[in-house]
């Protein structure tokens, strides 16, 4: 888990992701999920194995793409891209040849290559 990027995941979360329409209360402050009751009676028999799994499965893949949310602090803003990509078409540089040249592309590149996918 990284303690940059907490996981947002908690039971209830997880609940609601199995079955979004499911009534359930338990204790929501310390995530305990001893606590549960299903106030709908539990129609799609959801076991606590089932939760336990999907909770795992998300932080898995919360985990793996930590990559994402460390570019989106570094890249710069969508206004500043798209003057970016307008500039280097306005100046007839957006040819197949120049493309890579262009602050656009330099500028995303050195991100993509200073933080690959996990």
């Amino acid at each position: 888990m990284s303690d940059k990027y907490p996981h947002p995941y908690t039971y209830y979360s997880v609940i609601k992701e199995l079955d979004p329409r499911s009534v359930v209360q338990m204790d929501t402050e310390h995530d305990d999920l001893s606590t549960l009751v299903w106030l709908d009676g539990n129609p799609n028999d959801i076991t606590t194995e089932q939760i336990e799994a999907k909770k795992q499965e998300l932080i898995d893949d919360w985990n793996d793409t930590e990559y994402q949310r460390d570019r989106k602090e570094i890249y710069p803003e969508v206004g500043e891209q798209l003057d970016m990509l307008w500039h280097a078409i306005d100046d007839g540089d957006w040819t197949a040849a120049k493309a890579k040249t262009t602050d656009f592309y330099t500028k995303l590149k050195k991100v993509k290559d200073d933080i690959p996918k996990g």
